[in-house]
């Protein structure tokens, strides 16, 4: 049988042709999967600030970062105090607590409305905190003793009266089922409390060197994958922050 030289060019060329297809192929199914394997992943913190905007706007005459109105108090007189907790992470959302710690002690209230004393000193917080709502503690009312503060915004998790001269109190941002996420950059949408009240103590001037203190806490962890099971419910999540001793109580 005689040989077809054509023939054998033109398997050649197809022969070529395929190789080269595969090549290519070949070539491009790497690089594809190259790309798709390299992920780029930002590490990030989580930090917060406490903020008091109406507090830090009352007057401080002297500079030493406390308002005139704050460092002298009178019975039943009230002073803004506004904490509100802000994100100041670059990218990591946080569930953010406060803990408050308010003095206490033993001593003789008076009735304002009723000009009456009591009947026998008692132990007694000397700081009442009030939302929004409350802004008549310094118009001449009878002391109630009872704190108020924003409810539809933060949960309270704890309250503790054990010791002889404070009371301390842990709060959630959000509500008895959830932490509210605060994402990075954020601020709370309401403070904690808007103002504090010092009580109707008799002798108030019994105050004057024991510069009674209200302290504010912030502390905030990460929003997400807390353990296996995500934890969102504000005292499991306040129970995993003091495992990790950042809020040693």
């Amino acid at each position: 049988m005689k040989n077809n030289p054509d023939k054998k060019f033109k398997n050649l060329l197809i022969a070529i042709a395929m190789l080269v297809i595969l090549i290519i192929g070949g070539v491009g199914a790497y690089f594809t999967a190259t790309d798709e394997l390299t992920n780029k992943f930002t590490v990030g913190n989580v930090s917060i600030e406490i903020v008091e905007p109406e507090f830090l706007a009352l007057t401080d005459s002297d500079g030493d970062g406390e308002s005139d109105k704050s460092m002298a108090v009178a019975p039943n007189m009230q002073v803004k105090k506004d904490p509100y907790v802000e994100n100041t992470s670059e990218t990591n959302p946080a569930f953010v607590f406060l803990r408050v710690t308010v003095p206490k002690a033993e001593i003789y209230t008076a009735d304002v409305e009723q000009g009456n004393l009591s009947e026998a000193a008692a132990v007694t917080q000397l700081f009442q905190l009030n939302d929004a709502t409350n802004t008549d503690a310094n118009k001449g009312l009878s002391w109630e003793g009872t704190d108020t503060f924003n409810k539809a915004y933060w949960y309270l998790v704890s309250s503790d009266s054990s010791n002889k001269d404070y009371n301390v109190y842990i709060y959630a941002y959000g509500t008895s089922v959830e932490c509210t996420a605060l994402e990075a950059g954020e601020t709370t949408a309401k403070p904690l409390f808007n103002s504090v009240t010092f009580c109707n103590a008799v002798n108030a001037s019994d105050f004057a060197e024991m510069n009674p203190e209200i302290k504010v806490e912030a502390f905030a962890i990460q929003a997400t994958d807390l353990t296996s099971t995500d934890k969102t419910e504000p005292k499991a999540v306040w129970a995993i922050l003091k495992a990790q001793n950042q809020a040693d109580e």
